[in-house]
């Protein structure tokens, strides 16, 4: 549609960029909190302030009861007729999948952690599910023959669901006051020269822009040179997927929805805590709830310290 071009997407992705400015910026404040650098035990100045960080523990505490391991999945039917071995069979089948595909998943378990983490932390958390299928046609005879069963004829070699974690400040939607009825949503990649090459082609990654040297904090150990910031754009108007480069002039790609969810989107519905009120998605972290009693745990412990310091042995009996 002319409508979704490159400049409405601009528009949205600033905007959407503009509205949680104020909001990453606390988040920042709360993961230097739940983290603080290490300081030289030798610095005095360090010394005269220690802080209690019990923010650090309530997370670690509260991490192992949302999520500890990987969870069991339980298929049953919703009817027990006892004469229906079909329905009996289909559920145990349903429930042998699920569980195969939640224990070859190398990535699930660190992702929905870090999910977990997120949300504890900073209050918002979502996860990522992608799909990947090896696929064959083995009655294409060549790229130029048109064949009605070589079209028809496709053979899933191998397939599975890959879940990703987002980072909380990598992931944006439009300004809606539920999930329910966010318009769109997408997420934030950093690829290289040459993944721009294999995923859109030589031409279009030698017109987009790159980061270069540029980095972005809380990407630890993340080497982000010369790469190009990619948006994954999950329409749900137009029931379109488009990739956005703000350095490029043209939409990178722009493809059909071929998941065909029920809910459309293939992020799993954000984990928010403490909504701001009924008409925003913002969270609002633990951290800021308690802030004046772990500022005041700080306060107690550094006196406790200090008055520890003075003491003195002023004789031995």
């Amino acid at each position: 549609m002319e409508k979704y071009n490159q400049d409405y997407w601009k528009k949205e992705i600033a905007e959407a960029k503009s509205r949680r400015k104020d909001w990453l910026a606390t988040a920042e404040k709360i993961y230097k909190l739940y983290l603080p650098k290490k300081t030289d035990s030798n610095n005095s100045r360090a010394q005269k302030k220690i802080r209690f960080n019990i923010f650090n523990s309530n997370v670690g505490v509260l991490e192992s009861a949302l999520f500890s391991r990987i969870p069991k999945p339980t298929v049953s039917r919703k009817f027990s007729d006892p004469g229906n071995p079909v329905a009996r069979v289909a559920s145990t089948i349903l429930e042998r999948v699920l569980l195969s595909e939640l224990t070859a998943n190398s990535n699930f378990k660190s992702a929905i952690k870090k999910t977990v983490k997120d949300y504890l932390v900073v209050g918002f958390g979502v996860s990522y599910v992608r799909y990947d299928a090896d696929v064959s046609n083995p009655l294409m005879l060549s790229d130029d023959t048109e064949d009605l069963m070589a079209e028809t004829s496709a053979i899933i070699q191998s397939q599975n669901t890959d879940i990703e974690h987002v980072l909380y400040k990598d992931f944006f939607h439009s300004d809606d006051n539920s999930w329910e009825s966010v318009r769109w949503a997408g997420r934030r990649v950093y690829l290289s020269e040459d993944e721009v090459k294999q995923r859109f082609g030589s031409e279009i990654a030698k017109s987009i822009s790159y980061l270069g040297e540029e980095k972005e904090e809380f990407e630890i150990g993340e080497d982000r040179c010369k790469t190009a910031e990619v948006f994954e754009i999950w329409c749900k108007q137009t029931k379109k997927v488009y990739f956005i480069n703000l350095g490029s002039d043209e939409i990178l790609d722009e493809t059909d929805d071929l998941l065909g969810l029920p809910e459309f989107y293939p992020f799993a519905t954000p984990l928010i805590a403490n909504k701001d009120s009924e008409n925003t998605l913002e969270a609002v972290s633990d951290f800021e709830l308690l802030e004046s009693q772990y500022k005041q745990l700080d306060v107690l412990n550094n006196r406790i310290n200090k008055l520890t310091q003075a003491c003195r042995l002023a004789g031995i009996y």
